[in-house]
């Protein structure tokens, strides 16, 4: 009773690209309640910050249960077949082709309504309509061959129209979301380096998704401690991570993955040079800043702190989405190899304080 991996694969990637636009839709929403804070509103915005991580565990919950609810539902319909004697369908019945079909359906009904809404009534010499000189009104009969024509146009001609439109307004609208958040990292390094020049090494946007090595690099990155990163720094550079967790997920925006992709666990907006900068010291002022800012209990920073050793856990998941982009020549792929083993040897000391 078991579905076929085709069928799970494309459920999964379905899922999983319905999660990134409302982890995306989260993100924003939290920005914009940030913006509208005070200068001095250090507490609000630590209160914003819990609230949206809060939402983006319960949507990745959700992702999870949703799921696990779509393979159980076709575990059954794939039961039912089988005991009422039907054939069971093969392969993944693939739900982007449902969808399209709801939008022409959809795209039917409109046309259907502005049609009948839209029709000019018929009127008089004297201008008067028929519906209004007459309480009883019967519009003119056409003929087999009108009424066909006009079926046709209204089946044929505007569905696909209609969908090209919306898949068009989607690409533009993932398209303005991007450039935003290159716009906001640009200024978020404009404002850290105005207000402590020197604590960190030069940082650009593009230094994420241009897929460029870091170890070649001529300056290293050094850590802030947390008490020299105000609060609002801190919570930008635990989004933007976020985010470059999902962006180097995928395949298209970044076909070869260098060191210098990874978001790795430091309260900087650059990343580290190599693996000897990954000291314990600089991950605990990383996991203990969200902490600190969110004011969890004990058993919700034991959570987190789980969650963060699974990301970086050289798990058969990891080795075939990320570590297979990363080349091997000049040892590139064993430094990302190396640097995840010791995220998660830091985690796990970290976690064995509690």
């Amino acid at each position: 009773l078991e579905p076929d991996e085709l069928w799970k694969s494309e459920m999964k990637k379905r899922i999983d690209a319905n999660l990134e636009e409302l982890l995306k839709d989260a993100r924003l929403t939290y920005e914009q309640k940030v913006d509208a804070t005070g200068p001095r509103e250090e507490e609000r915005r630590g209160e914003l910050y819990y609230d949206y991580l809060q939402a983006v565990q319960d949507l990745r919950s959700w992702a999870r249960d949703e799921y696990a609810g779509a393979l159980e539902r076709e575990r059954k319909e794939i039961e039912w077949c089988r005991e009422s004697g039907a054939e069971v369908p093969v392969g993944f019945v693939d739900e982007a082709q449902k969808e399209e079909q709801y939008l022409m359906l959809d795209a039917f009904r409109r046309m259907t309504e502005a049609r009948l809404g839209g029709s000019r009534p018929e009127t008089d010499e004297s201008g008067v309509s028929s519906a209004e000189s007459s309480v009883i009104f019967t519009p003119p009969q056409r003929s087999e061959s009108v009424l066909s024509s006009a079926e046709s146009s209204i089946i044929f001609t505007p569905e696909r129209s209609v969908i090209d439109e919306e898949i068009r307004l989607k690409a533009e609208k993932h398209a303005e979301q991007q450039e935003e958040f290159r716009r906001r990292a640009e200024g978020i390094k404009k404002s850290v380096m105005q207000r402590k020049p020197t604590s960190f090494s030069s940082f650009s946007a593009s230094s994420f998704a241009a897929s460029a090595t870091s170890s070649q690099s001529a300056t290293p990155t050094p850590t802030p401690p947390v008490s020299q990163m105000s609060q609002e720094d801190m919570m930008r550079i635990f989004i933007f991570h976020d985010q470059q967790w999902m962006r180097i997920t995928q395949l298209s925006a970044f076909p070869v993955l260098h060191f210098g992709d990874f978001p790795w666990p430091l309260l900087s907006f650059g990343a580290p040079r190599g693996v000897g900068e990954l000291g314990v010291e600089g991950v605990e002022g990383y996991m203990f800043g969200a902490f600190g800012i969110c004011r969890e209990d004990l058993q919700k920073t034991k959570e987190r702190v789980r969650e963060h050793m699974k990301k970086w856990s050289c798990s058969e998941r990891f080795e075939n989405v990320f570590l297979k982009r990363v080349p091997e020549e000049g040892g590139e792929r064993e430094m990302v190899r190396k640097g995840a083993a010791l995220v998660v040897a830091h985690l796990n000391e970290i976690l064995g304080r509690f």
